[in-house]
């Protein structure tokens, strides 16, 4: 299956979802020179970190919202989808992902299928 890049928009074999290998390197790259400006500098904001290491603010706030890295104390840069509380990394603070686990776990199992097997299946009937 060929996918676009969502950085450079070049077609490739998307074995991975999102980036080109160039571009995924690219990226790892990048989070290692922020990882290691962190580990010398661990109060930095986002704005130090970038103009530190060149990396942009766009691509740590990615790093941030993905886990990859977490801010120390409160945020006031990341914020939950739902609720607008500070958050250290992702878009969705504990409790409202909580919240949409327990909307969502009775659908779940509504709608979810029994699976078994064919020989399984002819013993429970009976047969």
């Amino acid at each position: 299956m060929l996918a676009n890049c969502s950085e450079c928009g070049r077609l490739y074999p998307a074995l991975q979802p999102g980036l080109c290998p160039d571009c995924r390197q690219q990226e790892e790259a990048e989070f290692d020179q922020v990882r290691r400006y962190l580990q010398d500098h661990p109060s930095a904001d986002v704005a130090d970190v970038a103009a530190g290491t060149g990396v942009s603010e766009r691509r740590i706030l990615h790093f941030l919202r993905t886990g990859r890295l977490r801010l120390q104390g409160t945020s006031q840069v990341l914020a939950c989808r739902f609720c607008g509380v500070p958050l250290d990394s992702g878009h969705i603070c504990p409790a409202c992902a909580e919240r949409m686990r327990r909307q969502l776990a009775p659908e779940r199992k509504a709608g979810s299928p029994k699976m078994y097997t064919f020989d399984r299946r002819l013993r429970d009937d009976g047969h």
